[in-house]
């Protein structure tokens, strides 16, 4: 994994599986599944060290770009499924 399709199939990949998290504990789950120690972005930017200085240069900074995409997403989403848990509670 390391073009620029790769990283493109991984954003989708990544969005598709947010928007089916409902509640928090699936969100979380979604965070540490990618964004986690063991994730599948952590795993692409391990395999970057494979890659020319060049390739390194370009696959890198797409990657931390989605990293930092993914993480906006994850913080929108998680708090958006906190609110809808404490709307029911309210209700």
């Amino acid at each position: 994994m390391s073009s620029d399709t790769d990283i493109q199939q991984l954003e989708a990949s990544a969005l598709e599986d947010l928007d089916v998290a409902s509640s928090e504990a699936e969100v979380e789950d979604w965070r540490i599944a990618y964004l986690g120690r063991k994730g599948k972005l952590t795993a692409l930017l391990r395999s970057l060290s494979a890659l020319s200085i060049e390739e390194r240069k370009v696959v890198g900074k797409q990657a931390n770009e989605l990293k930092k995409r993914l993480q906006e997403a994850y913080d929108w989403r998680i708090q958006h499924a906190h609110q809808a848990r404490v709307e029911q509670v309210i209700v």
